[in-house]
């Protein structure tokens, strides 16, 4: 009988790690301030320091879609407003090539993959958590096609298994697009909810 005996030397670590450093710094999330307008717009304002450097910043929100491209002063503060309603995210991006990833033309790109190379980080716009008896939750997001912005806040109550009944009570606000009117209709909700994990 042969016996083969096993190679100790197949895992083995051919060099070091390697670790390195960003290539450009990051924005500093303790210096931008996120103030919820009443027309469903957020104000993101960054204060001296908040950036880098001067250079654009591509503020957009996830859940609406909704973008800004903002003139970074040299102190590294800047200005921007973007649809994003209580709760739901905002992305800020630093462009430190100073124009050249993040230029005017990027709002009007559906596939804006320079975005993607820009350092940044993420906030979420301020909101109380609803009180009551049950699981409270706040969703923000936005309709297609007609691009209606809107926010649910509310309490979650009920059996939280496969096949179970949930009640859910709440208050619905929707930001209709400029021009748009929503006087007089209907608004239809639907909610489906997935497990993601078994307690």
């Amino acid at each position: 009988m042969i016996t083969r005996v096993p190679d100790s030397n197949v895992f083995r670590v051919s060099g070091k790690d390697k670790f390195f450093s960003n290539a450009a710094s990051l924005p500093d999330g303790s210096k931008i301030t996120l103030s919820q307008q009443s027309n469903g717009y957020t104000r993101v304002e960054g204060g001296p320091g908040a950036l880098p450097g001067a250079g654009p910043a591509y503020v957009v929100s996830p859940n609406t879609g909704y973008a800004d491209l903002a003139n970074v002063q040299s102190d590294g503060s800047f200005i921007a407003e973007v649809i994003a309603p209580p709760g739901s995210w905002v992305i800020v991006k630093y462009d430190p090539t100073e124009g050249g990833w993040l230029n005017q033309q990027i709002l009007w790109n559906t596939r804006p993959a320079p975005v993607n190379a820009a350092s940044g980080l993420m906030l979420r716009v301020p909101h109380s958590l609803p009180t009551g008896p049950g699981t409270p939750f706040v969703i923000s997001g936005s309709t297609l096609p007609q691009h209606i912005d809107l926010n649910l806040s509310g309490t979650m109550n009920g059996t939280y298994t496969r096949g179970g009944e949930v009640t859910i009570n709440g208050i619905a606000t929707v930001y209709p697009h400029s021009g748009a009117s929503l006087a007089g209709e209907s608004l239809n909700l639907s909610v489906s909810l997935a497990p993601t994990f078994d307690a």
